[in-house]
């Protein structure tokens, strides 16, 4: 799913990277606020270990609440995917026999010259690191770029791993989303507005890295053009993190629920 690219609301109606109409009371309000600025252009230190003890604490917190409207209001069922970080072992900054260019804005600059393999891969995941450390991260769509194998041209902006450890999703208010493991989804913003904070049943749970389980609550942050309609994208990070939750995702459509409360400690 190519990357591209208002808050804890839905408008009742949403594959690759919304409010309800009661006015909410001043509390409501603060917390839209609260989640809305979270997690914007935050730095790399410690960034997983953060997102794991967000699970952990929320877990905590919520252990002892009553059950009763901690779910939230019902969004639908929905299809659930995941997409991850592309990786190569192979780039350079000279072209050579079976390499093709990675270009930036407007195809001003080659980036890297890379396998084809990565190339199309880095189209379809919207962000990809390369061997020297640096992070590539859909930018726009341009003619002027080589095609992927699936048709697309696309020219790529080079992040900073610093603001962005693993690719940029979607902006809200002027700033970008950094994506975060297990937390950032892809979700069409015609049913889910960027920056929405959603509770999938399905997921909780769920074994993740370092024995940590996954507390079901996650964030609307990035979209994409194959995201189209009921159908929301994880990101699973790397090859390393992305290789426990993938392979056990449910191959059904399963419930979502916005304005959890049990999600609120996930999302200061």
């Amino acid at each position: 799913m190519p990357a591209a690219s208002p808050t804890d609301g839905l408008v009742p109606g949403t594959t690759q990277r919304g409010g309800c109409a009661s006015e909410p009371r001043p509390a409501a309000r603060r917390s839209a606020r609260a989640l809305a600025g979270a997690g914007l252009m935050r730095p790399a230190r410690a960034a997983f270990v953060w997102v794991l003890a967000g699970w952990s604490a929320t877990a905590l917190a919520t252990g002892a609440a009553a059950a009763e409207g901690l779910e939230g209001r019902p969004l639908g069922e929905f299809r659930l995917t995941y997409y991850r970080l592309a990786e190569t072992l192979r780039a350079q900054a000279e072209p050579a026999p079976g390499l093709v260019p990675v270009h930036g804005r407007d195809c001003a600059r080659v980036l890297a010259w890379v396998t084809a393999d990565f190339h199309s891969d880095l189209g379809l995941q919207g962000s990809g690191a390369l061997p020297d450390g640096r992070l590539l991260n859909f930018e726009e769509r341009c003619t002027c770029a080589v095609p992927t194998r699936r048709g697309e041209r696309i020219c790529y902006a080079e992040l900073s791993r610093t603001d962005f450890p693993f690719g940029r999703g979607a902006s809200l208010n002027r700033q970008f989303f950094w994506l975060q493991p297990y937390r950032s989804l892809a979700a069409d913003p015609a049913l889910v507005p960027i920056g929405t904070v959603l509770y999938v049943p399905a997921l909780r749970g769920r074994r993740l890295p370092h024995s940590a389980e996954h507390n079901g609550c996650v964030r609307a942050e990035d979209t994409g053009r194959a995201i189209r309609g009921p159908h929301l994208d994880l990101f699973v990070g790397g090859r390393a993190s992305g290789a426990y939750l993938p392979r056990d995702l449910p191959d059904r459509p399963v419930p979502v629920f916005t304005k959890a409360r049990r999600c609120v400690a996930a999302f200061p």
